[in-house]
């Protein structure tokens, strides 16, 4: 007989709340519009320094397909963090209803495409993301400083 183990989910919520938290109250910047995604990649960092572990990148959009989603025109609407099977933000922990509304909302689309990426391994493409479709204010590494200090 084979051996056999049990899969557990390392749930890092609390300290990417406590980070959303951190860079909120010290950097006075809005963490959401256009640079959900950056503070969302200094998160990723800081986790992956301090704890050896990855979480995932959700992202809210309108693009049909990943390709369409990095080099297309599209609309990115929301990039967020993902840990065990839960979902955070700047506003704390978040669910599929948050993310329909924000859509609905903002963009005035009732049917977004949600895209989760594993990291490392997809990094270069959350990357790309980030960079070629959001109109982030400051780089990744401005909030990131709030983290270590």
């Amino acid at each position: 007989m084979g051996r056999k183990y049990k899969e557990v989910y390392f749930d890092l919520g609390g300290e990417i709340e406590k980070c959303y938290s951190k860079i909120k109250k010290d950097s006075h910047i809005d963490l959401g519009e256009g640079n959900c995604g950056m503070v969302a990649y200094s998160i990723y960092v800081y986790i992956k320094e301090m704890y050896s572990k990855h979480v995932k990148f959700g992202i809210l959009t309108n693009a049909t397909d990943e390709n369409d989603l990095i080099y297309g025109e599209r609309e990115v609407y929301h990039i967020y963090l993902i840990s065990g099977r839960s979902s955070w933000d700047e506003t704390g922990k978040i669910g599929d209803e948050y993310l329909l509304k924000l859509s609905e909302d903002q963009y005035e689309d009732m049917n977004p495409i949600r895209y989760i990426f594993d990291m490392p391994k997809e990094e270069e493409k959350v990357m790309k993301v980030i960079r070629w479709q959001t109109n982030f204010d400051e780089e990744w590494g401005f909030f990131y400083k709030f983290l270590i200090k």
